[in-house]
């Protein structure tokens, strides 16, 4: 299915322009230098690719060592991705999310959670 993937890829460098590459999954969608000024620390990608239903990964990777690179305000379909904490990274360089209408089983299984109802027996 076509989707549509927009992120913020925000930068800190001085000196030397740093090279980024942007990853879904395994596949290499594209190689960039960043050559705005490093006190404009931040451009859009608009990605359009195809991907199958499920749970997918959106990456950046630093090619050149220097600088820091970091996603933010990730869409897919315009739907904002939200982190999860057990499965992505902290410093907002790969970013999960799902693609489909169907809910796609969670690669983890919650524990500790229950949201039943109880009644009051103080009363």
């Amino acid at each position: 299915m076509e989707c549509h993937i927009t992120a913020e890829v925000h930068c800190h460098w001085s000196d030397h322009p740093p090279v980024y590459r942007l990853y879904v999954d395994s596949d290499l969608l594209t190689e960039r230098t960043f050559i705005w000024p490093g006190y404009q620390n931040c451009i859009e990608e608009g990605i359009i690719c195809n991907l199958s239903e499920g749970i997918h990964v959106l990456k950046i990777e630093n090619c050149t060592g220097n600088g820091s690179f970091r996603l933010k305000n990730i869409r897919v379909e315009g739907n904002e991705i939200i982190q999860h904490p057990n499965y992505d990274d902290t410093e907002g360089q790969r970013w999960t999310f799902i693609v489909g209408n169907k809910p796609a089983p969670l690669p983890y299984q919650p524990v500790g959670l229950d949201f039943r109802v109880t009644q009051n027996l103080n009363k």
